[in-house]
């Protein structure tokens, strides 16, 4: 029975999740995904070059999405910065703390992925890459402020 592309492509997906969520990426087999899929190992690779662009494919769009929040954030934290509206700094955090926890439960089994699944790919670092670029971007913030006047107590990176 011949099927749509999208609609293999879409059950191949749905299978890898399984597949990485249950073995992790490292311990995960094209072959049973396939299997689970029912589609030869030719057939994925019309769809995938490889298993690692299988995984991409699940965490890239969730990636890219919370990236755009994170970057937005960040430049109306700047934008703030430079006005006399510093409290609304705070709520600016709160709201993108909240929009990012959300979005985080919204696409919960994509971000299991990432943190517990992600050994043997480019995405293993994931959470090491966010916490760089969060303290990075706060130590930016602060010197901002600190131009500004405003009493900052002092960390260390």
């Amino acid at each position: 029975m011949p099927r749509d592309f999208q609609q293999t492509h879409e059950n191949l997906l749905d299978c890898a999740k399984k597949h990485f969520l249950k073995f992790g990426f490292e311990r995960a087999s094209i072959r049973e995904i396939c299997k689970d899929a029912s589609v030869t190992n030719g057939a994925f690779y019309n769809h995938f070059a490889d298993k690692e662009a299988l995984f991409g494919s699940l965490v890239e769009p969730v990636l890219q999405k919370i990236s755009e929040m994170y970057s937005d954030s960040v430049a109306k934290h700047f934008e703030l910065a430079k006005t006399d509206e510093l409290k609304d700094l705070w709520r600016l955090s709160e709201d993108t703390i909240q929009q990012i926890i959300e979005y985080i439960y919204e696409n919960f089994n994509v971000f299991k992925l990432l943190l517990m699944c992600s050994d043997g790919t480019k995405y293993a670092a994931f959470m090491d890459d966010i916490v760089r670029l969060e303290v990075h971007d706060t130590i930016k913030l602060i010197n901002e402020l600190k131009l500004r006047g405003v009493p900052i107590k002092e960390l260390e990176e």
